[in-house]
């Protein structure tokens, strides 16, 4: 049954992005995620449906594009948003957040031991090194 919930929330999700970062307005906050990715990214999207969550300044915006093509092009050119205080990345599920979290914390760990240092989703890269995180063992294994 868990599995089953976190599938379809997993599928729930696929589409989205979390902005974070922003100080968006309210009122047409749908086309100013869109004119940012377009404009800051390069990427073209077609954004569906969005909406803030969190109190406090700066905001988090979540965003459904058209389709999962979409969303792939659009963090594939995220980094062209460097030195602009705005983030993207996918819309995880909890459990997905608590795994990304462990790995970003050993990424940081092998960063301040001087270590070249590449995540992503569900992967650590050190020094050319590749590890993927192994569901069964919770925790990072040598590729």
């Amino acid at each position: 049954m868990k599995k089953r919930l976190e599938a379809q929330e997993k599928n729930s999700k696929k589409n989205n992005i979390i902005i974070k970062g922003t100080s968006a307005q309210d009122n047409n906050l749908k086309e100013w995620v869109t004119e940012l990715i377009n404009k800051e990214t390069g990427a073209t999207t077609e954004v569906e449906t969005t909406y803030k969550i969190g109190k406090q300044e700066p905001k988090m915006v979540i965003a459904k594009l058209k389709n999962f093509e979409q969303k792939m092009e659009v963090i594939k050119n995220k980094y062209k948003l460097e030195g602009k205080n705005i983030y993207i990345d996918s819309d995880l599920t909890y459990k997905e957040q608590k795994t990304q979290a462990i790995i970003r914390k050993n990424a940081k760990e092998e960063k301040n031991k001087g270590n070249s240092i590449k995540v992503s989703y569900k992967k650590l890269e050190i020094n050319g090194e590749k590890y993927i995180w192994n569901e069964e063992k919770n925790k990072l294994t040598k590729n």
